[in-house]
């Protein structure tokens, strides 16, 4: 089995998506107060910021200079990913539809999930 340390920035941001969630489910819930569109984009700025983190932005700016090897692919994808997500968590803020934007999210919902799955699996 592959083991590999997460750093805690990524884990911190899951449990802010996390609480997020909660918060959101519990004010339906019990005020029928409806924040979902504000808590969305709360919640793709957070993911986004901690996979930016995750892929560590300075690398990626070294690696945009020097070359891409290949153990770095991964670095540079959580990087683009997490740079889209911000971009998507603060267009979401804005109330903007799309059906590029819809499919994105989506997609960055998919990848978290992998994410989550490998975080908690395959890393100590």
């Amino acid at each position: 089995m592959v083991t590999k340390n997460v750093k805690p920035v990524f884990l911190i941001a899951l449990a802010f998506v996390s609480i997020v969630g909660f918060l959101v489910i519990a004010l339906n819930s019990f005020t029928q107060i409806d924040i979902g569109i504000i808590a969305e984009g709360l919640i793709f700025t957070i993911l986004g910021i901690g996979l930016v983190m995750e892929g560590n932005i300075r690398g990626f700016i070294k690696y945009s200079r020097d070359g891409l090897q290949g153990d770095e692919v991964s670095h540079a994808s959580a990087v683009v990913i997490g740079l889209m997500s911000i971009i998507a968590g603060i267009l979401t803020f804005f109330n903007i539809i799309s059906l590029v934007l819809d499919s994105f999210k989506g997609i960055v919902a998919i990848i978290a999930i992998v994410i989550i799955i490998v975080e908690t699996f395959l890393v100590k």
